[in-house]
């Protein structure tokens, strides 16, 4: 499945190609927390279906604000 990631502190958001991948995912995900004696946070975890925003206003902020990689070179 094509599943990308997005990382912000403590917060996860994952981007599937289907619900049932999402599913799978978010099991995988109880499955694995579970492993190290930490779990999921139910009451923000949800699956939508998009389009939605991938990435929150503020993130797009923060990335356009951050010089190209090339000025420096």
């Amino acid at each position: 499945p094509n599943i990308k990631c997005l990382r912000r502190v403590d917060d996860i958001e994952f981007t599937c190609d289907t619900r049932d991948d999402a599913r799978k995912l978010l099991a995988y995900f109880h499955h694995l927390l579970g492993e190290f004696e930490l779990e999921v946070n139910n009451s923000k975890t949800e699956i939508k279906d998009l389009p939605q925003p991938i990435l929150s206003q503020e993130i797009l902020k923060i990335s356009s604000a951050i010089p190209d990689s090339n000025a420096y070179k």
